[in-house]
């Protein structure tokens, strides 16, 4: 009688054959969940990060964005707004675009609101975020998307529907100042019970919160 060494549980050969195919179809496995995530991925995440910045604070503010999406794998494309007749990206389906601006006398930089006007239709499909920095934001009762002025009257007003909103307090810095600049923003500041000595320079952005709204955009 045979003793049953040739059925498939006991043959030496068959049983290291399929372990060494279980083993390959791992290791490919963990190859392709890898490509997805890693930085020369075809999967990976692109961030374009558009925005104006007028005395450096918001372009601060991406900066630091950046940081934190670059540490976590993701591809950054800068995109200054100087004109507001850039080219939007052509890639946005797969991709993400954030903006950013400040505000100046009571409007978003004109480049940010033109760029923004002009592809509004595809901004609001896209997968797009947007950030307004201002000083209003200094006060806690008025640093959110809800709460803030000048950032819930500008999305009431062009019909933007970024699907992430936040709001910055931007920073001070008299000595930098034009004499002209510097007379209106003490004025500003008067009126809103800010600082305004002349040969002040404080920073008023909530780094914290900077990177809690990075961690949401890579979400």
């Amino acid at each position: 009688m045979p003793d049953g060494s040739t059925r498939a549980g006991n043959h030496p050969s068959l049983t290291q054959h399929l372990a060494t195919s279980c083993l390959v179809g791992l290791i490919a496995l963990e190859t392709y969940i890898r490509s997805q995530h890693s930085p020369t991925g075809s999967q990976l995440m692109k961030y374009y990060l558009a925005y104006a910045s007028h005395d450096g604070q918001t372009k601060k503010i991406i900066g630091k964005i950046s940081e934190f999406l670059e540490k976590n794998g993701e591809k950054i494309v800068f995109l200054p707004l100087v004109t507001g007749m850039e080219q939007l990206p052509t890639d946005l389906k797969n991709n993400r675009i954030l903006i950013g601006a400040p505000i100046r006398y009571g409007f978003h930089l004109r480049p940010v609101r033109q760029f923004i006007s002009r592809n509004l239709a595809e901004l609001n499909q896209a997968h797009t975020a947007f950030f307004s920095v201002n000083l209003t934001a200094r006060k806690p009762e008025k640093s959110t998307p809800q709460t803030n002025a000048y950032l819930r009257k500008y999305l009431e007003k062009s019909k933007f529907e970024p699907k992430k909103a936040a709001v910055f307090a931007g920073a001070l810095n008299y000595p930098d100042y034009k004499p002209w600049d510097r007379v209106m923003i003490q004025l500003i500041m008067k009126m809103t019970n800010g600082p305004t000595d002349p040969k002040l320079t404080v920073e008023f952005t909530d780094w914290i919160a900077v990177e809690h709204f990075a961690k949401e955009l890579s979400q």
